[in-house]
C-alpha cells in the first residue's frame, strides 16, 4: 500500500476518526471516489510511536482485483511447494522454479504500484504547484 506502513502496524484512525481492526478497511474504501486522500493514524509496531500517513483511496474494484490476485499468486505458489521435486527433475539447468517465479512476479507487481503511486502524486504536485491557492498559500 504505502512505503510507510509495515507489517505489524497498527491503523488506529482513519480521517482522525478511531476505528476498529475490524471497521478499518471498510473506512479506508470510504464512499468509493478514487484520487481522494486518506489520513491514517498509525501505531508504529516495532517502536510504539504515532505517525500520521497519507494515502490516496482508491476503488474497491481495483482492490477486490488486487485481492483475487495474489490469492490465485498464494495458490500456484503452494502449487510449486507441492511440486518441487517434480520441478526439480525436470526444468532445465538454470531455471527458476514456480515459487521463485510467483516470489519475482510479486515483487513486480509491488514495484509497478509504487511507480504508479508515485507517479501520481508527481502529477498532483505539479498540478499544485502553479495554482491559485498555491499562489495564495505564498502570500
Amino acid at each position: 500500500m504505502c512505503q510507510m506502513l509495515d507489517k505489524g502496524d497498527e491503523i488506529t484512525a482513519v480521517n482522525g476518526r478511531p476505528v476498529s481492526q475490524d471497521d478499518v478497511s471498510e473506512a479506508i474504501i470510504g464512499s468509493d471516489q478514487p484520487g481522494t486522500i486518506v489520513e491514517l493514524s498509525v501505531v508504529k509496531s516495532g517502536t510504539g510511536a504515532l505517525v500520521s500517513v497519507t494515502i490516496p483511496r482508491v476503488l474497491r474494484t481495483t482492490i477486490q482485483n488486487m485481492v483475487n490476485l495474489f490469492q490465485l499468486l498464494t495458490q500456484l505458489k503452494q502449487n510449486g511447494h507441492n511440486n518441487m521435486a517434480h520441478e526439480m527433475e525436470n526444468l532445465p539447468a538454470g531455471s527458476m522454479n514456480t515459487v521463485a517465479l510467483v516470489d519475482r512476479v510479486v515483487s513486480m507487481i509491488a514495484m509497478q504500484q509504487l511507480q504508479i503511486h508515485a507517479e501520481k502524486e508527481l502529477a498532483a504536485r505539479s498540478t499544485f504547484s502553479g495554482s491559485a491557492t498555491e499562489q495564495q498559500l505564498r502570500l
